[in-house]
């Protein structure tokens, strides 16, 4: 795990996402960013680029 260090695991790239949320310090790899926008699905409210926040997007899977 990660410590629980706020100067060391931080959001650096400001993508939305812890910098240690894979276990360790790296920036350029906390995260999937699936509509590569530069923000991590997890702190993305529109993470497939639809243009329809995520909260508001129908789930296909019901």
């Amino acid at each position: 795990n990660a410590p629980l260090d706020n100067t060391i695991c931080r959001d650096a790239d400001s993508d939305g996402c812890d910098d240690c949320s894979n276990g360790s310090d790296d920036p350029a790899n906390d995260g999937t960013d699936t509509d590569s926008d530069g923000l991590c699905d997890l702190g993305d409210p529109d993470d497939d680029g639809d243009g329809v926040l995520d909260d508001c997007d129908i789930d296909s899977n019901t």
